[in-house]
């Protein structure tokens, strides 16, 4: 999924494949942007998205959700791609990049469970002190969070840099499919 160099705060991510959710997790809530944000983030250059409530005080993960939505920051949040690709780099280049931070959370990749309830869920990464690998867990979203570290987002240049590759990208496909249908007899 991701290539990268040990204590790096770049690394590359394979965005057209898309990440695997628990069996648990029934759905992604937001499908359309499993796939997005930059092949070659910078992890040391993220934003720290500071919301109204960021007091130190613990808030629900809802909460935090519904202003990421709200504040239309939920397309640059990370995902699970990202994740995997901080996992990738290790827990040095974790501590580097995120100095203080012990849960990660990846935003753009909330899905809700497969049980009767349909909770929402949220996953991070999660520096296990207890253990040498960073893992991905999951956090309902009806919890409280604490409020330091909660989102972090790749800078609104590199996400609008992403888009207009994207959208060139999907010309030179129509086009080339247009040159396609026109050259047969």
């Amino acid at each position: 999924m991701s290539e990268t160099n040990l204590l790096s705060s770049t690394t590359h991510i394979n965005r057209k494949i898309r990440a695997k959710y628990p069996h648990w997790i029934d759905h992604a809530l937001h499908p359309e942007l499993d796939i997005t944000g930059p092949t070659d983030p910078d992890f040391s250059l993220l934003d720290r998205y500071v919301h109204d409530r960021d007091l130190k005080i613990p808030v629900k993960g809802g909460v935090i959700y519904q202003k990421v939505k709200d504040n239309d920051i939920l397309a640059s949040c990370l995902n699970l791609q990202d994740g995997a690709a901080i996992i990738a780099m290790g827990r040095e280049a974790f501590h580097k990049n995120f100095p203080g931070c012990k849960k990660l959370y990846l935003w753009k990749s909330v899905g809700q469970e497969r049980s009767i309830d349909r909770l929402i869920f949220v996953p991070y990464v999660l520096d296990e002190e207890t253990n040498a690998d960073l893992v991905i867990r999951w956090a309902w979203t009806g919890a409280y969070f604490d409020t330091d570290n909660t989102v972090y987002r790749h800078p609104p240049k590199k996400v609008e840099e992403v888009k207009e590759t994207k959208a060139v990208e999907e010309v030179k496909v129509v086009i080339e499919a247009t040159e396609a249908t026109s050259q047969t007899p």
